[in-house]
């Protein structure tokens, strides 16, 4: 809410689990290398064998899972999502 750029961001959240089953683990020269960073980001919980995690997805079409210890990070590079992000992974191109 810091910012206009996020005024008119959302995603469904019947899309949150197809953004991030889409996604794959990145590390973190990848996730800064290849992703911008935004203000605006949708937080949730996902349960994966009876734990609940927390996520956060951020506008540049990326993704932190916290798990207890570390960090997960996962970057969406499929074509098909750039829709639901305010900009995409750097693909090379």
């Amino acid at each position: 809410t810091d910012t206009s750029v996020c005024k008119d961001w959302t995603i469904k959240p019947k899309e949150l689990k197809k953004i991030i089953l889409n996604s794959k683990g990145i590390d973190g020269h990848t996730w800064h290398d290849d992703f911008s960073v935004y203000p605006c980001v949708i937080n949730g919980q996902i349960k994966q064998n009876d734990q609940t995690f927390n996520f956060e997805v951020n506008a540049g079409s990326w993704t932190y899972i916290f798990c207890p210890d570390t960090v997960i990070i996962f970057g969406n590079y499929n074509k098909q999502d750039e829709k639901y992000f305010l900009s995409n992974a750097w693909d090379g191109n």
